[in-house]
């Protein structure tokens, strides 16, 4: 959980208006790339099952060790070892509420919370305002976040995710990022993925370093996404594969930086 005033949010960052990576942002990248194949940070990912194979492939192929278990007795032993907690509310049952529950009495490892479909139930709804007191990020679409105010979670950094993407910290609005090609709205599972690398951001970052990484790596695969729907071959189908091939080899194209992954 991020302790108020970590972060400084005396800058308004905005990414409306440029079409090619910004070098500080690439720095910030890279450092997060080199940090987690240095660390090697375990990440426990609660995911819907549809979402659950390209999540866990992104984390392995980062340099982290996924660990994915929803059974409750499974989880004091994962709280032991975890860096962080990637958790999805998709395809919840009861099995997987006891579970996020034990998390919040068990563990003190930072929370990325994607909120899937709160809008519609209301189970989900109460689980995620209870889990979003304890979460260092809290994710979710317009319609989703709409159902959390921010002010209510001022530990959390608070994404709302759209055709712009807008971030918030401590009660204020502190950033405004381009969502990317329209397309990505379209393809199965880009969220979770989403998610699951800002919850890699909170394993291995310091918490003073959160914020801005975050808002780099939102501004960059966004970006990516843009780049990636221009391409004639490209489709909401086969989408997901090139966007997460393309972050992988981000910095090896990127002039002046180096990833040895």
């Amino acid at each position: 959980m991020l302790a108020e005033g970590n972060i400084t949010t005396s800058i308004m960052y905005s990414y409306d208006h440029y079409n090619h990576y910004c070098d500080d942002d690439m720095i910030m990248y890279s450092t997060y790339r080199s940090l987690l194949r240095e660390k090697s940070p375990i990440i426990h990912v609660m995911m819907n099952d549809v979402a659950l194979y390209p999540v866990v492939n992104l984390i392995q192929s980062f340099g982290c060790k996924p660990t994915a278990s929803q059974h409750t007795q499974d989880i004091p032993d994962i709280c032991k070892i975890a860096h962080s907690h990637c958790l999805n509310l998709g395809m919840m049952h009861h099995d997987k509420i006891q579970s996020l529950n034990a998390i919040i009495k068990h563990d003190h490892a930072p929370i990325m919370l994607d909120c899937v479909m709160i809008h519609y139930y209301q189970e989900r709804l109460k689980t995620a305002k209870e889990i979003a007191k304890n979460a260092a990020i809290i994710k979710g679409n317009q319609d989703e976040m709409a159902l959390l105010d921010h002010h209510n979670y001022p530990q959390a950094i608070f994404i709302v995710t759209g055709a712009k993407n807008a971030v918030y910290y401590q009660g204020e609005h502190v950033a405004t990022i381009d969502g990317g090609d329209s397309m990505m709205a379209n393809v199965v599972a880009l969220g979770c993925v989403i998610g699951a690398l800002l919850s890699m951001v909170i394993a291995v970052m310091p918490a003073k370093d959160w914020l801005k990484t975050i808002i780099s790596i939102m501004s960059i695969i966004t970006l990516t996404g843009r780049h990636l729907a221009t391409q004639d071959n490209i489709t909401p189908i086969n989408f997901l594969t090139q966007w997460q091939q393309a972050l992988y080899q981000l910095t090896k194209n990127h002039q002046g930086y180096k990833d040895n992954g």
